[in-house]
This record gives C-alpha cells, sequence and structure tokens, in this order.
C-alpha cells in the first residue's frame, strides 16, 4: 500500500496524485514530508519519482533537494533538485544530470525485432 495524496482543482477534479510509504504533516509550517518511494502523477501523466517530496499547502508549491526522475511522454529526465506548483505542471530541475529521449516507435521497432530473431 503506501498512502495516497490527491491535488484538487476543484471539488471533483484531481490534478495531481502523489504516492508514498510514509508521510508526516508538519502542522507549525502546513508541510506534508513525504518519503521512501515517492510517485507523483500530474493530468499529462508526468510520472515524478523521488525519495523525499515536500508539499507546501500554503504555497501550494512541491519541492525536493533529493535525486528526481521524471519521465514525460517522450523524455526520461533525472537530477537533484526540483519546484513545482501543487498541480505538478510548471515543474524545474535545479541540476540536470541526464535527459533520454524516449521514441515510442524506436521501442516499438526493436521489440519486433527481437521476436522475430526467436
Amino acid at each position: 500500500g503506501g498512502l495516497h495524496l490527491y491535488v484538487y482543482n476543484d471539488s471533483t477534479t484531481v490534478d495531481a496524485q502523489i504516492k508514498c510509504n510514509k508521510a508526516t504533516y508538519h502542522q507549525s509550517t502546513k508541510i506534508w514530508e513525504l518519503r521512501n518511494d515517492v510517485e507523483a502523477v500530474n493530468t499529462k501523466e508526468d510520472v515524478i519519482n523521488t525519495e523525499l517530496l515536500f508539499w507546501d499547502s500554503e504555497k501550494k508549491t512541491v519541492y525536493s533537494d533529493q535525486f528526481i526522475k521524471i519521465t514525460t511522454a517522450n523524455e526520461i529526465i533525472t537530477g537533484h533538485g526540483f519546484e513545482s506548483d501543487e498541480r505538478l505542471e510548471n515543474y524545474k530541475i535545479m541540476n540536470i544530470s541526464g535527459i533520454l529521449q524516449v521514441d515510442e516507435n524506436a521501442l516499438k521497432s526493436s521489440e519486433d525485432q527481437e521476436e522475430g530473431q526467436n
């Protein structure tokens, strides 16, 4: 299991969901501390993976100073340090360590070739 957090833009529409194994709410700062296998997904289905993510419910921001991996429809970006709005739509990675272009057609064609060789 783990925990699921949902960010709504109104009472019914989910803008982002975040899964993690441990969550701590710091009442004095109104900040959620999310740890262990954190996975956040936005409406574009970009997937953000990290071990530590902070969600500031008052400032409506999400951030981390840890290693982060973002998988989009056409690339995988890795780096350290991350900040975003709570909808996970306008995000930036502070220190990018790698960008891997993902071409779905190339993946499909290489799978087809492997099957043909058996």
